[in-house]
């Protein structure tokens, strides 16, 4: 229901008559009969878009008129306006954020500290978290998140708080967590190859610097580099490292051309399964 929710808002908010014909769009029309389709589009009058808005009411009772409404996030939420709390499958732990520290040192909440044995993570709502003083690493692969203790930190990382960065609803609230906290400084950890050192330049959040592997260590290793690069996948990212090279700071100059020569890709999980030694760049 929530993409039945999402694009009938937005033609109704918008006051628009036609919307571009898609998965979402026929199966409406299928269910409802309202509509009539031209082409790539499907075209309603002013009297099928009423009823368009009474049925979304009818099925999730949010009113679609009104751009402001967005999705319940939880179950609960969705019980507040709905008797079924299935009814935007909002899976039970979609709001929360996943959290930990490799050292097993607490975690600050604003409850009180939080315990935890090493390879374990807190999930818990972004309102409940203080970042205060925080040095932050947004960690791309959730599936690190029980393994954090090991990756081979710098010393400068060992008790820093790590963060799974989700998908788009946990990175919208992670980000206003971030803006509305005031941690020390953030990096971003996602894989060594061009979408991965692109994400960390081009994604919103701003890092102050990125995470990845002391080259020199993979380099002087030739044959622990054969074990862990994946030239293949480097090999698909073409688009994405013409723009990287555009972006490159005076940090990462000596990264990446060591990437471009040497056809480089090696995923989070390798780093971990080979403790690299792993070292902060800046990217300010």
């Amino acid at each position: 229901m929530n993409r039945y929710f999402e694009v009938v808002q937005r033609l109704v908010s918008r006051g628009e008559y036609r919307a571009r014909l898609n998965k979402t769009w026929q199966e409406i029309h299928d269910e409802t009969g309202l509509g009539v389709i031209v082409g790539k589009e499907v075209a309603f009058t002013a009297e099928e878009r009423q009823k368009l808005r009474v049925y979304i009411q009818h099925k999730t009772g949010l009113d679609p008129s009104d751009s402001k409404v967005t999705v319940p996030a939880t179950r609960h939420e969705t019980s507040k306006i709905n008797a079924d709390e299935k009814t935007f499958k909002a899976t039970v732990f979609s709001h929360l954020l996943r959290v930990g520290r490799a050292s097993g040192d607490p975690i600050q909440t604003i409850h009180g500290d939080a315990i935890l044995p090493v390879g374990c993570f807190l999930s818990i709502a972004a309102s409940n978290l203080d970042l205060t003083g925080e040095v932050v690493v947004i960690v791309e692969n959730g599936d690190l998140m029980s393994h954090l203790h090991e990756l081979n930190w710098p010393d400068s990382l060992c008790n820093a708080l790590f963060i799974y960065r989700g998908h788009s609803h946990d990175v919208n609230k992670l980000k206003f967590l971030l803006k509305e906290s005031y941690p020390k400084r953030v990096l971003g950890f996602f894989d060594f190859d061009p979408a991965g050192l692109l994400i960390g330049l081009e994604n919103s959040i701003g890092f102050d610097g990125l995470v990845i592997p002391e080259i020199e260590e993979i380099a002087n290793h030739p044959a622990l580099l054969r074990r862990i690069n994946q030239p293949s996948v480097f090999f698909t990212q073409s688009q994405q490292l013409n723009r990287l090279q555009t972006k490159v700071s005076n940090a990462l100059a000596v990264p990446v051309r060591f990437m471009l020569e040497s056809n480089i890709a090696i995923m989070q999980e390798s780093m971990a399964a080979h403790a690299l030694s792993l070292t902060e760049v800046s990217v300010r």
